[in-house]
């Protein structure tokens, strides 16, 4: 398997256990609906909610690992 190939599993591996960590988040909630994977203008995954509410997520598979000494600024709830 070549670089390019190899590195389009990994991300989409990378795409598929983001989604799922936020579908299993959010399957309590009663407003959630669904995911949609590889939405119309390509976005990796879209959390859906029945109040029309989009969440447009993108996931990124890095070679180094994040550095969480410097911690984002703010950060999306999820309900």
């Amino acid at each position: 398997m070549n670089k390019t190939v190899h590195s389009t599993f990994k991300g989409l591996n990378t795409q598929v256990k983001a989604s799922l960590f936020y579908f299993l988040v959010n399957l309590e909630n009663s407003d959630f609906d669904h995911v949609v994977l590889e939405d119309e203008q390509w976005e990796d995954f879209t959390l859906v909610y029945q109040s029309g509410k989009r969440i447009i997520c993108e996931s990124k598979n890095w070679k180094k690992p994040i550095n969480w000494s410097r911690k984002p600024k703010k950060f999306l709830p999820v309900r």
